[in-house]
């Protein structure tokens, strides 16, 4: 008898797609929304990648000094945790349903990356704890860790789920060239 999970894996991965689109396009509307109060240069990556802490700040205080999108930006980080288990586990479910019919070192490729989505995870949701942490302080830092070690687990964590996708479309690219 095959696990009750297994049966159903096409649909969990629709469901998780599912859940990235439609906590990925309420991101964009609340970004939008900051931008309509008058912060016209905002994105959410200003505050997961700011240039430098100058940039950090400035980003900080305008979201501080704006009515209104202090609540948004938090409302945005919040939706995020949302947002995460769709990408990194259709991600690493992508990359287990198509091991199928590929060599024993591409298997484990698979899943080893597979797994690492599970790391890049871990560090997008220290991210988000560390950017609410940010929006909430009045010295306009993150506090608790340094700029350059909180841009380089942010680096980390898209090369880890960049390397998932481009694995994956490239084994489906072979797999598809092969078959032909």
């Amino acid at each position: 008898m095959k696990p009750i999970l297994a049966s159903y894996k096409i649909e969990i991965f629709c469901f998780l797609l599912t859940l990235l689109s439609v906590t990925g396009i309420w991101q964009r509307s609340l970004d939008l929304q900051v931008r309509e109060k008058g912060i016209i240069d905002y994105s959410i990556m200003k505050l997961e990648k700011p240039s430098n802490a100058d940039s950090l700040k400035c980003t900080l205080q305008a979201i501080d000094n704006t009515p209104g999108a202090k609540e948004l930006v938090r409302k945005n980080l919040m939706v995020d945790y949302f947002f995460m288990p769709g990408i990194y586990l259709a991600v690493a479910m992508w990359l287990m349903l198509i091991r199928k019919d590929t060599v024993k070192w591409a298997i484990w490729l698979l899943t080893g990356v597979a797994i690492l989505q599970l790391v890049a995870w871990g560090l997008d949701i220290n991210e988000n704890n560390h950017l609410l942490a940010a929006v909430r302080s009045t010295d306009y830092t993150l506090p608790g860790i340094s700029l350059e070690l909180f841009k380089s687990l942010v680096t980390m964590k898209f090369i880890i789920v960049y390397t998932g996708i481009g694995l994956a479309l490239l084994t489906c690219i072979f797999k598809r060239l092969v078959r032909v």
